[in-house]
């Protein structure tokens, strides 16, 4: 957070309330910077579909590894196929 030792020794008991507040300004801050792309991504054109600030800040989907010994079909075709 930027904090001295000793400034940061004299919050100490207010550091909860600190550490919300930098959090919510982090978060102000991502969405203003997805809201900045939405609107780049859109005044290109190259587009099919307008992108939403909400659909930037989805979180990716990972897929989980897939082991060479596994019995599901959907398991093995994931396996096969890469």
């Amino acid at each position: 957070m930027g904090l001295d030792y000793d400034y940061f020794m004299s919050l100490t008991p207010y550091l909860c309330c600190k550490h919300q507040g930098y959090s919510d300004k982090v978060k102000r801050e991502i969405r203003m910077r997805a809201w900045q792309t939405a609107l780049l991504m859109n005044a290109s054109g190259n587009m099919k579909e307008p992108v939403t600030v909400d659909y930037l800040l989805q979180p990716e989907k990972k897929e989980e590894p897939v082991l060479s010994g596994s019995k599901s079909l959907q398991d093995s075709y994931k396996w096969v196929a890469k």
